[in-house]
């Protein structure tokens, strides 16, 4: 259902930090207050419908909406747009040029128009808000890194620098706001947004990043390059595909700009496919064979959960687990879809290599819950890096919506969905910070079974759990 103009609270940063607003179609004011009172006071405010431009400097300001008003179970709607509605950065940095020009936003989704902020957006502006609060790379913004759809793919570059990453997340935030109208194909957008041209390149190589242009080109750079060239042996490897464009366009700063213009191609592709994938849309938004080569495909098609779990214990302070769960009740797939013969089946969400998945957000949510019952280990279930891949088989389970008593016809009336069922075994991998032991985790995930109730649109495992792993074993809980 389309939402009226008049029932939207658009709201915009100045850039002293003044909040602004415009209510409906009432021309934009000036807060009184600062941004914290003024989120506060949309409790009592009579619209749940919030618009903001998707910019660097509005992510405290969404980060206040979605955790107050919009988040999980809560009835608020936060919507985002690209920043590039408003003509040019002067318009940006003006509330009431900005707040006009968001009425005129009539694109679609993925032309960068309106969409509803959700768990998928919600790391890119968690990590930019949090760059802003620290003002530095940390353990807490790690873990925001690795529930980030675009961090499976990334870990395939073995030259892969999460510091760099982050900054470069936030200045992008989305890959949808550089999508060109006309060709939508093309990132060439967001290749001129990152400096990335021969001048602004030559500059960096030569250590001379002075402009913002520049600084955003140097991270890009950064991102893949680390501070020596790998030997000629590692140079092979498949993760360093960046690396041989490198030496191949002859190094140096031509070097430096051919290998940085392929890894953000790679980056923005696998970005869009994986948000994509995650909403159940039928596009290839990224082939492997248009950026790597031969063994380098199949490479990128193998699984890389150990890569990934190596980079959560690099430093050598957590323990790894591989918990077994056993439904006791059905669990079923939400997302619709259609199967070959055009029926209608609600899928579970799935990554880019079509794997079943369970975002990290869904056990944080739970951890956080159980912690508060029994009473300790608030802090450490934050701690706690989960692998969204789940190891598992499907199946097809049909959920009855009408017993056949109760339909005129007589007819039973079902729903199909992808499922797992009653006695179906899964994995998922997690790992739990040093001061967390296996007896503690086994008793929150007994709590997160018995008290946790579960939204109807998140799979929730009725569980017995067992843990083999470090040598132990908790059986059927």
């Amino acid at each position: 259902m389309k939402t009226k103009e008049d029932e939207i609270l658009k709201i915009h940063l100045a850039p002293g930090g003044e909040v602004w607003y415009s209510d409906g179609v009432e021309n934009p004011r000036a807060s009184s207050g600062g941004l914290s009172g003024f989120v506060s006071g949309l409790a009592t405010h009579g619209s749940s419908k919030y618009r903001v431009l998707g910019m660097p400097e509005h992510a405290p300001l969404i980060m206040e909406l979605y955790q107050h008003y919009c988040s999980h179970r809560r009835e608020g709607v936060l919507e985002v747009a690209s920043p590039l509605v408003c003509e040019n950065e002067r318009e940006r940095h003006d509330p009431e040029i900005a707040l006009f020009r968001m009425r005129q936003c009539l694109a679609p989704p993925s032309l960068g128009g309106w969409h509803r902020f959700t768990e998928l957006d919600y790391p890119s502006y968690a990590i930019s808000a949090q760059l802003a609060k620290d003002n530095g790379f940390n353990d807490h913004i790690r873990r925001l890194l690795l529930t980030h759809p675009a961090w499976y793919d990334l870990t395939f570059i073995d030259t892969i620098r999460p510091e760099y990453v982050v900054h470069l997340l936030s200045y992008i935030l989305d890959p949808r706001w550089f999508v060109d109208f006309r060709r939508p194909e093309r990132i060439t957008k967001i290749k001129t947004f990152l400096g990335l041209t021969p001048r602004v390149m030559r500059a960096v190589s030569r250590g001379e990043a002075k402009d913002r242009r520049a600084v955003r080109c140097r991270t890009a750079l950064y991102c893949w390059k680390g501070d020596e060239q790998p030997s000629s042996a590692d140079m092979e490897r498949p993760g360093n595909f960046l690396w041989r464009r490198w030496r191949h366009a002859g190094g140096g700063a031509k070097g430096d700009l051919r290998a940085t213009q392929a890894f953000v191609s790679y980056f923005i592709r696998t970005w869009q496919q994986q948000l994509v994938q995650l909403q159940h849309q039928q596009l290839d938004m990224f082939l492997p064979s248009s950026l790597l080569k031969g063994h380098e495909v199949e490479a990128y098609r193998a699984p890389r959960a150990c890569s990934h779990r190596d980079t959560l214990t690099r430093d050598g302070f957590m323990q790894e687990v591989t918990i077994r769960l056993r439904f006791n009740r059905e669990c079923l797939g939400y997302a619709k879809g259609t199967t070959r013969k055009n029926k209608v089946i609600y899928r579970m969400p799935r990554d880019s290599q079509h794997r079943v998945m369970f975002l990290p957000s869904w056990w944080r949510s739970r951890f956080r819950y159980a912690a508060k019952v029994v009473g300790r280990c608030g802090d450490l279930v934050k701690q706690i890096n989960w692998d969204p891949i789940v190891d598992g088989n499907l199946s097809e389970w049909r959920r009855t919506i009408t017993p056949a008593h109760q339909d005129r016809k007589r007819r039973a009336r079902y729903a199909l969905h992808e499922a797992f069922r009653p006695g179906d075994m899964i994995g998922i991998n997690a790992v739990l910070p040093a001061k967390m032991s296996l007896d503690d985790f086994t008793e929150l995930l007994t709590v997160v079974d018995d008290h946790v109730s579960s939204p109807e649109r998140v799979p929730r495992p009725t569980i017995s759990t067992s843990l083999p792993a470090a040598s132990s074993s908790a059986d059927n809980v």
